[in-house]
C-alpha cells in the first residue's frame, strides 16, 4: 500500500502528464515525468527547442508543482533540420524586425544548431528579448546568452534608483517578495503564489534601467 507520500507524487505526476498530453504546442506525447515531494523531473525526447519550452510552461502551470528537473533531449525532424548558415540567417532576419533589440548592438554565432549570442546592450530586458525571440526558429537545439548588460549609471547611484523603482510597483509585496540590489545585480526573496506571479516579479525588475543580473531565490507555495 502506497503511503500518503507516495500517493501525493503519483497524483502529481498524472497531473502534469495530462496537462502534457492538453498543451497543443507539443506534437510529441513520449516525455515521461517523475515526481518527489514537488520537484518534478521530464524525460524523453522533443522535435525542436520551443516544444522544450511548451513542455517545461505546462509542467509549471500544475499546482504543487515547486521545482522542475528538465532532462529533455531535442532531436530535430529531418523536415525541420537547417543548416547553420540557415539558422543564422533567420535570426538575424528576426532580430532586424524586432524593435526591443539595439540594431547591431548583437552578434549571431551557430554552431550545430546552437546559438551563441555575444555582444553589449544597455538594458537587461534587451538581452531577454534577444533570446526569447529566436526560440520559435527551427533547426535549433539550444541558445547561450552571453551578452554583456553594460549600464550608463554610475554603481553609487543604482541603488536609489532600484529601490524608487520597486517602490512604485504594485507587483511587489514586501511581505512575500523581499527585493535587495548588490551593486547591479537585484536579487529577489520570497513566495510566490505562481509560476505566472513570479514570471512577473523576474520581467518586473529586468525592466529597471541599470540592471545587470537578477538572483532569483523566489520559491513558489
Amino acid at each position: 500500500m502506497m503511503d500518503r507520500t507516495e500517493a501525493a507524487d503519483r497524483a502529481l505526476a498524472h497531473a502534469v502528464e495530462a496537462e502534457l498530453l492538453w498543451e497543443p504546442r507539443l506534437s510529441s506525447t513520449g516525455l515521461v515525468v517523475v515526481a518527489h515531494d514537488g520537484a518534478v523531473t521530464l524525460q524523453g525526447t522533443v522535435e525542436s527547442l520551443a516544444e522544450r519550452h511548451a513542455a517545461l510552461t505546462a509542467a509549471w502551470r500544475i499546482r504543487g508543482v515547486r521545482a522542475l528537473n528538465d532532462t529533455i533531449r531535442i532531436e530535430i525532424h529531418r523536415h525541420h533540420k537547417r543548416s547553420d548558415d540557415e539558422i543564422a540567417a533567420l535570426a538575424a532576419h528576426r532580430f532586424a524586425g524586432n524593435l526591443q533589440i539595439p540594431q547591431n548592438a548583437i552578434r549571431i554565432a551557430v554552431r550545430n544548431g546552437w546559438i551563441t549570442l555575444t555582444g553589449q546592450v544597455g538594458k537587461g530586458f534587451q538581452s531577454q528579448a534577444a533570446e526569447h525571440d529566436l526560440q520559435g526558429l527551427p533547426g535549433i537545439v539550444g541558445i547561450r546568452n552571453e551578452i554583456v548588460i553594460k549600464t550608463k549609471l554610475p554603481l553609487s547611484d543604482l541603488g536609489d534608483s532600484i529601490g524608487a523603482a520597486i517602490a512604485r510597483s504594485r507587483l511587489y509585496d514586501p511581505d512575500a517578495i523581499q527585493v535587495s540590489a548588490q551593486g547591479s545585480v537585484v536579487v529577489l526573496k520570497g513566495r510566490a503564489a505562481s509560476p505566472h506571479d513570479r514570471q512577473i516579479a523576474l520581467d518586473t525588475a529586468w525592466a529597471i534601467p541599470g540592471i545587470t543580473g537578477i538572483e532569483d531565490d523566489i520559491v513558489l507555495g
